[in-house]
């Protein structure tokens, strides 16, 4: 098999040219934070909340690729995490929270890493990526001046860490 078969089996494909568009959004989102257009950026949130079907479609339609499963997620920080910076910048979400919510995931991430070295496949549930949706919706909350803000990132913070601890007891169960 030739270079060419390689890179078109494992990165050309419906899924992972979701996922790209998903990270392209990301230069418009932090355009429209930083310039204050909160419709704008509510929009290009929602086309980047649409691309999220690309895990769905790879299981459908048989097009799962190692290179999917890192990129999306890689994807998915990056989108939120550019959201979140421009967000820190303008004061609208606050720095203490942020970083409680980052070293929060570190240790599940490293479980996760644990996993897949185990499995060759990263461990995911419908609620770790529950976790990561609600991470997601932090940016548009934020947008909208969510009263509640801090304490949603808290309750997320916390959903989080009880994750971390199943998906730990998970891994050393098996």
């Amino acid at each position: 098999m030739g270079v060419a078969e390689v890179f078109e089996m494992t990165v050309v494909n419906i899924p992972n040219t979701l996922t790209t568009v998903r990270g392209l959004l990301s230069l418009p989102l932090v355009y429209f934070i930083l310039t204050d257009q909160t419709m704008y950026a509510l929009g290009v949130f929602v086309l980047a909340v649409a691309t999220e079907i690309d895990g769905t479609i790879a299981r459908k339609f048989n097009q799962e690729t190692h290179f999917g499963a890192v990129y999306d997620p890689l994807i998915d920080g990056v989108f939120t995490g550019l959201g979140i910076l421009a967000l820190l910048y303008l004061e609208k979400v606050s720095l203490l929270m942020i970083s409680l919510l980052v070293l929060a995931n570190i240790p599940r991430m490293i479980l996760m890493k644990l996993f897949y070295k185990r499995r060759k496949k990263f461990y995911s549930t419908r609620w770790t990526k529950f976790s990561g949706l609600l991470i997601f919706f932090i940016i548009p909350l934020a947008l909208v001046n969510f009263m509640y803000l801090n304490w949603f990132i808290g309750g997320v913070i916390l959903l989080t860490i009880v994750l971390m601890i199943n998906v730990a007891w998970k891994y050393y169960k098996k």
